[in-house]
């Protein structure tokens, strides 16, 4: 499924226009497929096409296959164009994605660039393991990205079976909160010592 609110005319001034309507007709071609295919065979060609998604990123190779069968079935392809906000801090988080190709750049409420993010790379999931299910950082596209995207349903019920592999995406999950509170928290500080220093420079000039 490609992203409704793309930008099409800076995709035809990027010459990606026909690229973009082809990408949408073979994904719908081959989801038609898809549907009409059962057994080992389905499974096989799960497998194949995602392999290079699984090859790619490292948190995959570890999962077992059944899961992954599961998960591939459900993933769906977005594509955002450079400068798009896929994520926007502070809103409900109802899906991950995993970078299939692109960068993206995480930031932190008051701004702080986290990191970036690139092929191979996954976000989003911190939404889906926390309880109060709000994003913790905004996610810009910096070049124009192809992404599989799992929404929290699927998320849930694939993983659910799994609790070693939810542990896992926990442990991920804290771990980049708190290094995203203490950039932020770091970022804030900074911000109000500046503030500060120029109230103080005014100040001293009258």
């Amino acid at each position: 499924m490609l992203r409704g609110n793309a930008n099409l005319n800076l995709l035809e001034e990027d010459g990606c226009f026909d690229i973009y309507f082809m990408i949408a007709w073979f994904i719908s071609k081959e989801a038609r497929m898809m549907s009409c295919l059962t057994g080992q065979l389905k499974e096989d060609i799960i497998m194949h096409t995602g392999k290079q998604l699984v090859q790619d990123v490292e948190f995959l190779k570890q999962l077992p296959r059944p899961l992954l069968l599961q998960i591939g079935t459900k993933l769906r392809v977005v594509i955002f164009i450079a400068g798009d906000i896929i994520i926007k801090i502070n809103t409900i988080g109802d899906c991950l994605f995993f970078i299939y190709k692109g960068t993206v750049a995480v930031y932190s409420e008051s701004g702080k660039e986290v990191c970036h993010l690139e092929d191979g790379d996954f976000f989003g999931e911190i939404a889906l393991i926390t309880k109060n299910r709000l994003r913790t950082a905004s996610v810009v596209a910096v070049t124009n990205c192809e992404l599989f995207q799992l929404n929290r349903e699927d998320f849930e019920s694939s993983v659910s079976s799994y609790s070693s592999v939810y542990e896992d995406f926990k442990k991920i999950a804290t771990t980049r909160l708190e290094k995203t509170t203490v950039l932020d928290e770091h970022n804030k500080s900074d911000i109000k010592m500046k503030a500060r220093k120029r109230a103080d420079s005014v100040s001293y000039q009258f």
